[in-house]
């Protein structure tokens, strides 16, 4: 499953001077009963790595911020968006997969096959 690894293979995937911007949105879909907070704990603890113990790691928790302060969450996606209109900021993609691809994809990324 997606970043069950606590982001160990999408942050091993980078390039060194690569930045990795940890989304959120996984703990949501995870399937193990949910802890004290709504999310289960070891989403909790794989978010706290990411923002405290991970190097050139940016933690962005998506349901957090929709949840706790929607008028933030709009204006930082429109302006997000903005930034990929303007061609300011440019994902490296390495290709597009189905989604129901995605687990396939994941374990690449975490054998090193795809970077």
């Amino acid at each position: 499953s997606l970043c069950q690894d606590d982001f160990a293979s999408p942050h091993a995937a980078l390039k060194k001077e690569g930045h990795l911007v940890a989304m959120g949105v996984s703990a949501i879909n995870n399937t193990e009963s949910k802890g004290m907070f709504g999310q289960p704990v070891s989403a909790k603890l794989a978010m706290f790595k990411a923002r405290n113990v991970m190097s050139n790691t940016t933690v962005f928790d998506l349901w957090e911020s929709f949840e706790r302060k929607p008028e933030v969450y709009k204006r930082d996606l429109e302006y997000l968006l903005t930034l990929l209109e303007k061609e300011k900021i440019k994902p490296n993609l390495a290709g597009r997969v189905p989604l129901y691809d995605v687990p396939e994809a994941q374990k690449k990324i975490q054998e090193g096959k795809i970077r």
